[in-house]
Parts: structure tokens; C-alpha cells; sequence
């Protein structure tokens, strides 16, 4: 009985191979359905969006991360086209979009939402001649705080487009959606002030520092705590601190005076070094750039606005704040230039100044990254479904 055993199996093994290929097959596909392409990008870009061309096309899109491919200007590619929803009956929506523009061009984006043929609101953001820019940033809002008709106001879904007005080859981009309550009245909330300018922020000491590449990894942050690390010839590196209504944030890259031999590399390469701030939804600041990595530089935010809903700043939304540090250069070239980082959350919380938002996360986000756990039930169910097929075989053998 047990010379049986062998030849059962060898019997067994063209159909075997059919049911190890299905396998595969089905957990491939199973892992495509969920994630959009496998192994497509990293968990800090969130998921994939495949937009579409126009309305007919739009692709859905919820709160939180997601990234995309950004085409040429002037052609079918170079606009993405993606519907959102307002989330509670006359909640507020947003979409920021980050794109890393092309250099020595001119480069540009635009975004709309739009409901029906009516533009409800729109922003672009583009280079001008060989400007070195590190980041284009736009971002388009619906809610109490945005004019807008009737129409657009009221109107639960809405077109979100993204399009290249610059720019000649493709881009990856990037978007944060966001959904915040409905608000009756933006003027139930003050309004305030710029604060005015504080001491300048001083590093005593650091500790290590631990960044991200994008929002959805970026490293985390404590009040009044410096961090230090270095960053290559064309790098980013991302950090996040939390800030409530109310509060203001101040913050300052320091690059200390560079060693001889990464002085050399820095004019060599022509290596240049800015930071700029992100809001929870995704909407960014203009980045600034250090006087000189030759000698030593700072970079800071000395001026703060308190966190309000009521405001036309971009610090307007409580929640994660993610600041940037980001370097220009010729990729492939070995060079660790150090850097040190301090943020400062200061003042009251006052709650009368917007509505309630959760301090972690994007706002109104469902979820971020790649949803594993769908994906490994389903190829476990596969797998065992596969199993199953095999005890068959073997009992059809021995009979």
C-alpha cells in the first residue's frame, strides 16, 4: 500500500501543476482587485487612483492618500479626472495635489471641483523659466469658508480634476482628500490675527531623528525637541506635529557648516536645500530655500496664525501638520548633508475656533496605504481552497 502513495501523486501531477497555476493566478488577480496594480508604490503615497479623461471616466476617490500619473500638457494624459464626495449632507471636502516638477522647464497644475458645468472653486500653481522649484502644490475646497453658488454648495458629489498646464513628460502626483463637518456659518468662528514675531528658535540638543518620504510615513515630531539627520544630494525626508485650534507652530531647519569634502560635493553638484509646511489637507505653503549649504543656514517661520477655521491661511485645519525637507540635485550622487530640525507648538487651545476634527490622520480619511488584510484573507481562502482540491485527488486515487 504505501508503493501506492507515489504514483497516486505522479498521477496526480498535471492536474496538481493546473491547480497550483490557478492558485497563483487567483491570488494575483485578488491582490490586483484590491490594490489596484501590485506592488504599484509605497504605503507613504497611500493607494492608487487611476483617473480618468473626462466626467465619463472619473474614477472614485474617498478620504486620505492616494497617487496617481500625471501626463504631458496638452494631451489625454495630462489630465486626471476623479469624483468625490462631501460626506455628511453639506460637509466640507478638499483636495490637495503635490507634484515634483519637471527642471529647467517651465511646469505647472491645475486643480477644479466642479459640479456640473459650473466650477465651484480651482487653484494652480506653476515654474516660471528655469526657476527651481522643489514642489507645485494646489488645493480646491467646498465648504462654509469657500464662496460658491447654491448649486455648488448643496451639491453632494462633485468632479475633481487635475491637469498639466506645463510640463512635457510624466509625472507621478499626489492627493490628499479630506472631508470636515458641515459648518451653517463660517462666521460663527472668529477670526484672528497673525501673531507677532517670536524669538528666534535655538538648537541646545538632538536626538536622532526617524523621517518619512511623504504625509502618509512622515516621522514623528515632540513640541520643543530637535532632531538631527542628513539627507542625500536629491532626497525629502517628512515629519509630522500635531496642532490644535488655537495653537500656532513655529519651526527652523539649521545646516550646519558643511565638512571640506561635502562643501566640495554641495558647489560641485549645485545642491540646494528648502523646507515648506503641509496642512492636513494637503495644502502647502511656499517652500523656502537656505541662504547657502556652503556656510551654514537656517531656515524658520518666525510669524505664525493661529489654527482657525475662519481664515484664508493654510494653516486653517487642525490636525497633522507635515513639515518638508527637501534637497535638489543630480540623483546617484553619494553625499549625507546634515540637518537639524526643532518645531514648537505654542498657545491656548480654544475649540471655539473650528469644528470638531480629529488631531490624528487626514481629516475624514478611511484609510491610507495598502489594505493587507483583505488581501491575505482572500489568498488564505485560495490556498486552503487549493488544499482541499489536492485531498480530492488523493481520495479519487486511492479508490
Amino acid at each position: 500500500m504505501p508503493r501506492l502513495v507515489p504514483m497516486i501523486v505522479l498521477a496526480a501531477l498535471p492536474r496538481l501543476r493546473r491547480a497550483l497555476a490557478a492558485t497563483t493566478a487567483a491570488s494575483l488577480l485578488a491582490t490586483a482587485l484590491l490594490t489596484g496594480t501590485p506592488g504599484a508604490a509605497a504605503a507613504d503615497d497611500g493607494r492608487r487612483a487611476k483617473g480618468g479623461t473626462d466626467a465619463n471616466s472619473a474614477a472614485e476617490v474617498s478620504p486620505g492618500d492616494w497617487w496617481d500619473e500625471l501626463g504631458p500638457a496638452g494631451t489625454d494624459q495630462g489630465v486626471r479626472v476623479y469624483l468625490v464626495d462631501r460626506g455628511e449632507p453639506n460637509g466640507g471636502v478638499a483636495a490637495g495635489i503635490s507634484l515634483e516638477p519637471q527642471a529647467a522647464v517651465e511646469d505647472g497644475i491645475e486643480v477644479k471641483l466642479i459640479h456640473g458645468s459650473e466650477v465651484c472653486n480651482s487653484d494652480r500653481d506653476q515654474t516660471y523659466g528655469s526657476s527651481v522649484e522643489p514642489q507645485l502644490n494646489v488645493l480646491a475646497e467646498v465648504s462654509a469658508r469657500v464662496r460658491s453658488s447654491e448649486a455648488c454648495a448643496s451639491a453632494q458629489r462633485l468632479v475633481l480634476t487635475v491637469a498639466r498646464t506645463n510640463g512635457t513628460d510624466t509625472r507621478r502626483i499626489r492627493l490628499r482628500v479630506t472631508q470636515t463637518p458641515a459648518v451653517a456659518n463660517v462666521d460663527n468662528y472668529p477670526k484672528v490675527e497673525p501673531t507677532e514675531a517670536g524669538a528666534a528658535l535655538t538648537v541646545a540638543s538632538t536626538t536622532e531623528g526617524e523621517p518619512g518620504t511623504w504625509l502618509g510615513d512622515a516621522g514623528t515630531l515632540e513640541s520643543g525637541r530637535a532632531v538631527a539627520s542628513s539627507i542625500g544630494a536629491h532626497q525629502r525626508h517628512t515629519y509630522r506635529i500635531g496642532v490644535r485650534w488655537g495653537q500656532t507652530l513655529r519651526w527652523m531647519v539649521v545646516f550646519p557648516e558643511a565638512s571640506p569634502s561635502v562643501r566640495e560635493q554641495i558647489e560641485k553638484h549645485g545642491v540646494t536645500a528648502h523646507s515648506w509646511l503641509v496642512n492636513p489637507m494637503g495644502g502647502a505653503g511656499a517652500a523656502t530655500e537656505a541662504y547657502s549649504l556652503h556656510s551654514g543656514s537656517d531656515i524658520s517661520d518666525r510669524t505664525p496664525t493661529q489654527t482657525a477655521y475662519n481664515s484664508t491661511q493654510r494653516n486653517n485645519m487642525q490636525g497633522q501638520y507635515v513639515l518638508v525637507v527637501q534637497t535638489l540635485g543630480p540623483d546617484g550622487v553619494e553625499l549625507a548633508i546634515p540637518y537639524q530640525l526643532v518645531a514648537v507648538v505654542e498657545g491656548e487651545v480654544r475649540t471655539n475656533l473650528g469644528p470638531d476634527v480629529p488631531l490624528e490622520g487626514p481629516v475624514g480619511a478611511v484609510g491610507g496605504g495598502i489594505e493587507w488584510l483583505p488581501v491575505a484573507v482572500i489568498g488564505l481562502g485560495v490556498v486552503l481552497a487549493a488544499a482541499g482540491g489536492l485531498v480530492l485527488y488523493a481520495a479519487r486515487g486511492r479508490r
